[in-house]
């Protein structure tokens, strides 16, 4: 298959994600969504494990800023533009952080919405990083003003008009067509296999979150929603660590 078939191929997954959205009804997010498994206070911190845990996505975060500083920001940002996807990847990462935080200490709607705000933003740097790599950087900025756009949709339409079909859609596209797209194209760097390990502890991620009661159930040592972050912090370290090693094949 030609590359620019491959291409087309990639471009129609997200066509039918986004297309599936239309054949399910509105998702809204249940009251009970708010309610974790680990309610557990330390120190005066209520809900401490969900809270505490966030300190990963600080880390990991940090840890992207400064190896993106260092492998992509020697030089300025208009000679060297495939900096911006990764500055804003990590940068979310950070921001994800301090949302997330200030939602488990006061879970509601408009806590959450400061917690999927930066983790939309770093979802929509993933993937524009992804393209960047495997296509090209010209067409990786192209992307990531739509993606910017898509993002902030996704969540205002769910805040206001209680639908998380987009923002689940985005997240599915970082799921799925990312592996695609490395599987798909052959990109001038070495270390492919980060991609599809990060895009893998983010599915796995977001499984622990959806058996949050059950896993806590296991020994009551640590919950789904705990284990998420973990996971998904862990995969931003994967990523951070891809970048630091890569090289030119």
């Amino acid at each position: 298959m030609k590359r620019d078939a491959r291409i087309r191929v990639i471009a129609s997954s997200v066509v039918v994600i986004t297309t599936a959205l239309f054949v399910v009804d509105p998702l809204s997010l249940p009251t009970a969504d708010h309610v974790f498994a680990d309610t557990r206070p330390l120190a005066g911190v209520l809900n401490a494990a969900n809270v505490l845990s966030n300190i990963a996505f600080l880390l990991v975060g940090l840890l992207g800023l400064v190896q993106a500083w260092k492998r992509l920001a020697i030089q300025s940002f208009v000679s060297n533009t495939e900096a911006l996807p990764w500055f804003l990847f990590f940068a979310a990462t950070v921001l994800t952080s301090l949302g997330s935080t200030a939602y488990h200490l006061q879970p509601t709607d408009g806590t959450l919405l400061w917690d999927r705000l930066p983790l939309g933003l770093a979802i929509a740097g993933f993937v524009a990083a992804a393209i960047t790599e495997r296509i090209g950087v010209r067409e990786g900025l192209l992307t990531l003003p739509v993606l910017l756009i898509f993002t902030l949709l996704s969540v205002l339409l769910w805040y206001y008009g209680q639908d998380q079909r987009y923002y689940f859609a985005l997240q599915a596209v970082a799921i799925i067509t990312v592996p695609l797209l490395c599987a798909l194209l052959t990109g001038p760097y070495t270390g492919s296999t980060a991609w599809f390990v990060t895009a893998g502890l983010y599915f796995l991620a977001k499984l622990a979150e959806l058996l949050d009661h059950s896993i806590y159930a296991l020994g009551h040592v640590i919950s789904g929603h705990t284990l998420k972050h973990l996971l998904a912090a862990l995969a931003v370290w994967v990523l951070a660590r891809h970048l630091q090693h890569r090289i030119r094949a």
